[in-house]
C-alpha cells in the first residue's frame, strides 16, 4: 500500500490537493482517466512508501507502480498544461472563415448565442490577448478582463501589474508573455484573434485548447482561422448546441 499527495489540474484549471490511499488497482484506474482526459494532469508531490516484504509478487508490483508514475508524469501534454491553460475561441463560418476581410468583426455575422458564450468563457478566464486589427474592431477593454494586444509597435518597457478592465500593448513573444501572465497567478489565457495569434501561439506549442464556434453561414472567401500552413493534431472533446443552427465544438491540441 502507497500514499500519496496529489495536485489535479481540472478542466476549468483548478487545483484541487487530494491525499489518497490506494494499491496498484487505483493506479491503473488514474491512469487511464488521464489519459482518456488530456486537461486533467496529476503531479506526484510526495510519495512515502511503507516498509513490504520483498517476496518476487510484491516486487514485480512495486516496479509496475513505479512505471505507471513515470507515464502520468511524463505525458507529452504535461509540461504545456500544468504550465497554464491557453485556449483559441473562435466563431468560424460553414467554410473555415473567421471574417470576410481582415478589419470585419465576428459581431455583425455571429449569433447572440456566440456572444453569450464569448462573453461568458473570456469572463473565466480573465485575460484576452489578441493583434491590434482586432483590437480596433472592439476599440476598448472589456469589463471583468484584462485585455492584452500583441503588437511589434509596443514600447518596451516592464511588464505591469495587470488591473481587470484596463488594456496593456506588449511586443513580447508568447512563451515570454505567459510567464509573466504566470507570475501575476493567471491561469487561464484565451486567445481571441485573428489569425496571425491563433497561428504564433500555435508555433510557440502552448496552446492546449480550441473552442470553435460554427456559424451557419459561408463566405466563400476571406480570412483564415491561421495565416500559415501548420500540422497539428486535435481531439475532439465535446460537441455542443448554442442554438439550433450554431454548433459549438471543443478540441484538445494533442500535437
Amino acid at each position: 500500500m502507497e500514499i500519496g499527495l496529489f495536485y489535479f489540474l481540472s478542466r476549468d484549471g483548478f487545483k484541487t490537493l487530494l491525499q489518497t490511499s490506494f494499491d496498484f488497482s487505483c493506479l491503473e484506474n488514474v491512469r487511464f482517466a488521464h489519459f482518456a482526459h488530456p486537461m486533467y494532469v496529476l503531479t506526484t508531490l510526495t510519495v512515502l512508501r511503507n516498509a513490504v516484504k520483498k517476496t518476487s509478487v510484491q516486487t514485480n508490483k512495486i516496479a509496475r507502480r513505479q512505471k505507471c508514475f513515470t507515464k502520468i508524469t511524463r505525458h507529452k501534454n504535461y509540461d504545456r498544461i500544468i504550465a497554464m491553460n491557453v485556449f483559441i475561441i473562435a466563431a468560424l463560418t460553414v467554410d473555415g472563415f473567421i471574417a470576410e476581410e481582415r478589419k470585419q468583426t465576428s459581431l455583425e455575422w455571429t449569433s447572440k448565442e456566440d456572444k453569450k458564450w464569448f462573453n461568458e468563457r473570456t469572463k473565466q478566464a480573465k485575460v484576452m490577448v489578441m493583434g491590434r486589427t482586432t483590437y480596433e474592431t472592439i476599440g476598448r477593454g472589456l469589463p471583468s478582463r484584462v485585455t492584452i494586444v500583441m503588437s511589434s509597435q509596443a514600447d518596451e518597457k516592464p511588464f505591469p501589474r495587470l488591473e481587470e478592465g484596463e488594456v496593456y500593448f506588449t511586443k513580447l513573444a508568447p512563451k515570454n508573455l505567459l510567464a509573466e501572465l504566470k507570475k501575476q497567478n493567471y491561469s487561464e489565457v484565451a486567445l481571441c484573434g485573428g489569425s496571425s495569434i491563433y497561428t504564433q501561439f500555435l508555433q510557440a506549442g502552448v496552446v492546449n485548447k480550441l473552442y470553435l464556434t460554427i456559424e451557419p453561414i459561408l463566405f466563400g472567401s476571406g480570412v483564415g482561422l491561421l495565416n500559415e500552413s501548420l500540422n497539428i493534431n486535435l481531439k475532439l472533446v465535446e460537441t455542443k448546441k448554442l442554438n439550433d443552427q450554431t454548433l459549438l465544438l471543443e478540441y484538445d491540441v494533442l500535437s
